[in-house]
């Protein structure tokens, strides 16, 4: 249900969040630590910062933080940015304010099932949430190239 610049914007986001107390990061660190193009991140992050969730410096030392705080942020400030989630949610057989009303479709008992939980997804996920929840970026990639010098070194080894 997520576009990848929806998907790159929210662990951008949850590691700009998990590292917050660390000062700016330059969109290059950022980029590298979530595994997108930093050119395309970076169009990313100006959103984000047009929209007041980050904000940004320039010059050496200069990157991106927070703005607003983590709990203050929720998923769907960050989705609706990229993605047109009001219009995901509508019932593909009529408008919101119809369905379900008088003569339920075939697939409006299914549909909510979906609609809904995803509504509360957006509306109720924070950024302190992923923050704190979420693996930090920067140290699963740390640990991850700690384990393949491992492994080259054990097998040039052997």
């Amino acid at each position: 249900m997520l576009s990848s610049t929806s998907e790159y914007a929210i662990r951008a986001a949850t590691y700009i969040a998990q590292q917050d107390d660390k000062g700016p990061i330059s969109a290059k660190d950022i980029a590298e630590a979530v595994d997108v193009p930093v050119k395309y991140l970076q169009q990313i992050l100006k959103s984000m910062v047009k929209s007041g969730i980050l904000s940004s410096s320039r010059g050496v030392g200069g990157g991106f933080n927070m703005k607003r705080l983590p709990k203050q942020v929720v998923l769907g400030d960050i989705v609706t940015l990229f993605d047109d989630i009001a219009r995901q949610m509508v019932c593909p057989f009529g408008d919101a304010d119809d369905c379900g009303n008088s003569n339920s479709c075939g697939i409006h008992d299914r549909w909510v099932t979906i609609v809904n939980p995803y509504r509360k997804l957006m509306e109720e996920t924070t950024l302190e949430s992923l923050a704190t929840h979420c693996p930090d970026l920067a140290q699963a990639k740390g640990a991850a190239r700690k384990k393949g010098a491992r492994k080259r070194k054990a097998s040039s080894s052997s």
